[in-house]
């Protein structure tokens, strides 16, 4: 996904996030939401989504943020070890 990605977070009780291609996974305290080749996890207490406008990639989550987190999609060209025992 190439489009702009920006997230704002008021007073830790709302928070708005654009570029989001889709969301793949929420409870009351975690959410995961795919952007721009990564997965942004917003972890919490009593977060429940808005709205989620999938056109426009706009996501407005609401309950307490205590954490987001990005986790990269691009997988490693060789594990670990392999690389450090060659």
């Amino acid at each position: 996904m190439d489009k702009a990605h920006v997230i704002r977070v008021e007073g830790r009780q709302r928070l708005t996030a654009s570029g989001i291609a889709q969301v793949l996974g929420y409870d009351g305290a975690e959410i995961v939401a795919e952007c721009e080749g990564a997965r942004l996890v917003i972890q919490g207490e009593a977060l429940r989504i808005a709205s989620f406008e999938q056109g426009s990639g706009e996501l407005n989550i609401e309950g307490r943020v205590d954490a987001l987190q990005y986790l990269d999609e691009r997988p490693m060209s060789e594990p670990f070890f392999k690389r450090l025992f060659k």
